[in-house]
């Protein structure tokens, strides 16, 4: 339908926001993990008592920092992965490199580097990517200088160079691990958020369905008023003529009866192409200004002197306009009829360079009951008026009733819409 409303761009963005919006860095880490920080940190302890000579008091303070590394980097790291406090996490890598410096110079034995690899991979998933690398880099030179300074230069470097392929592996894969979790976790956020988004989109499609038919009902009543509604009160007009006419003037009741059988026929068949389409016009095959000059001369057969005229050089308004400015004049004719003892009409039909006027005046009584917006049909008039950013005029004058209908259009685009 052409007035259903369309979701646009504009409407969609707010719904899927959510899903734009950046992620909070924050790590799990499963049971899988604690169990290889846990191994890797009792190898680092026990592989150098193991195959060492240590005497017992160093023994018991190795495996005692050993027990404070571990305990550290379980619990203490889910807390600091959880809250991602700067200096939460600064005072955690802080202790557990202090820790493992203790047990290098205690146990002045390079056996305990497999100390800085857990270390290595909890700065990589705590810390962002350069300052991650360059701790890793600290720690390993910093191994190499605590364990190989007496033996020179060359031995700190073959000692760094030794650690820092394995420190380097470490890092690389913890950077994976990192980035393989934050995207897991990324897309399963979206998914909820998409969840959500879809749920808000079919609400508001419900929404939309809703306001379409609700818009599609005013439509089709507006359409029976106007067209099946000018039917029935002209054929009313002369089967009341009838009733008059039969006993004096009997030949004109049965002209009037013919009229009004033809009316009825026409109110049918009205009702047929709605119930069919819903989307009859009395405009088709034919333009605005021939149509108007149909009404008016149907309007004379009911006894009324109509007097229609034309100002400006007709333009091609568009159907949804020429349609509308139609019902205005169809609406003051049956007015006219129904409520007004007029026996004078004039009709006119005014093309301007960027609007269209129809109007409609009679010489009846003042009715200021007409123009009072109760009645369907001018609800109806100024609902399709509206729709088209036009101008609806009702009003009783000295002279009778006046109705006017006045609508803008583009010169460059009613064309098309034709």
């Amino acid at each position: 339908m052409d007035d259903r409303p369309q979701m646009t761009e504009s409407q969609l963005a707010p719904a899927l926001a959510p899903a734009l919006t950046p992620v909070p860095r924050r790590q799990s880490l499963f049971n899988v993990g604690y169990a290889a920080f846990t191994l890797t940190a009792l190898v680092g302890v026990l592989f150098p008592l193991l195959t060492e000579r240590y005497s017992l008091p160093v023994i018991v303070l190795v495996i005692l920092i050993g027990l404070a590394y571990i305990a550290l980097g379980t619990v203490g790291f889910a807390h600091v992965s959880e809250t991602c406090v700067p200096r939460e996490i600064t005072l955690y890598l802080c202790t557990q490199t202090l820790l493992a410096g203790a047990a290098l110079v205690i146990g002045q034995s390079g056996g305990f580097w497999l100390f800085l690899m857990p270390l290595v991979s909890h700065a990589a998933i705590l810390l962002p990517r350069l300052l991650s690398a360059i701790f890793a880099a600290a720690i390993t030179v910093g191994f190499a200088l605590l364990t190989a300074a007496n033996d020179g230069l060359k031995a700190v470097m073959l000692t760094a160079t030794q650690i820092g392929v394995g420190v380097f592996f470490t890092y690389a894969f913890s950077i994976m691990l990192v980035r393989s979790e934050r995207e897991r976790s990324v897309m399963a956020r979206l998914a909820a958020e998409l969840r959500v988004a879809n749920q808000k989109l079919s609400d508001y499609a419900a929404q939309v369905e809703e306001l379409a038919i609700t818009r599609e009902r005013n439509r089709v009543a507006r359409e029976i008023h106007d067209s099946l509604g000018h039917y029935l009160t002209v054929a009313n007009v002369q089967l009341e003529a009838a009733r008059v006419l039969f006993d004096s003037d009997p030949t004109r009741a049965k002209d009037a009866l013919t009229k009004a059988q033809t009316l009825t026929k026409g109110g049918l068949n009205e009702v047929r192409r709605s119930v069919a389409a819903l989307r009859s016009s009395p405009l088709d095959n034919r333009s605005l200004p021939v149509a108007l000059r149909d009404l008016a001369q149907e309007g004379q057969s009911s006894g009324l002197i109509i007097q229609f005229s034309i100002e400006g050089a007709a333009q091609p308004l568009g159907t949804q306009i020429d349609l509308t400015l139609f019902r205005v004049v169809q609406e003051g004719l049956t007015n006219v009829r129904k409520h007004s003892t007029a026996t004078q009409v004039d009709m006119l039909l005014r093309y301007s360079p960027n609007n269209a006027l129809v109007q409609v005046q009679d010489d009846g009584q003042r009715r200021d009951d007409l123009a009072q917006p109760s009645g369907f049909g001018l609800t109806g008039l100024r609902e399709r008026v509206h729709l088209l950013a036009g101008e609806l005029l009702a009003e009783a004058t000295i002279q009778g009733f006046l109705l006017r209908a006045t609508i803008p259009y583009d010169q460059n685009q009613t064309l098309a819409g034709r």
